[in-house]
């Protein structure tokens, strides 16, 4: 990246630096990078409804790994530390994995 977009995003809620998504958007080698990434999963999964379901599983432990780490990282004196479904739903958009309609899908999954 070059200086300009090299810049990372601060999240005063979190008190994190990030690397943006529009940042991440904005590489010149992402569409490359993106199109790799793709081939790869598409080569190793394909049609294969048991590895795509495992690839699903994948997607949950992310979701619970993060809830932990929030879980872990609270204050209980701070409410907007508190691992809460809306404090969830904003640490996984830093990540921009999932829109809020599809978190909440992801979460109720990752809770049955």
């Amino acid at each position: 990246m070059n200086a300009a977009s090299s810049t990372k995003a601060h999240d005063p809620h979190f008190k994190v630096d990030y690397w943006s998504a529009e940042s991440i958007l904005r590489h010149p080698d992402f569409p490359h990078a993106r199109r790799a990434y793709f081939d790869k999963v598409l080569a190793l999964y394909g049609d294969d409804p048991f590895l795509n379901k495992l690839l699903m599983e994948a997607v949950r432990i992310v979701v619970f790994a993060v809830a932990i780490c929030m879980e872990a990282g609270y204050r209980p004196d701070d409410r907007d530390t508190w691992p809460t479904i809306g404090n969830l739903k904003k640490a996984l958009a830093l990540f921009g994995v999932a829109s809020p309609p599809h978190t909440c899908g992801t979460n109720r999954a990752a809770i049955e």
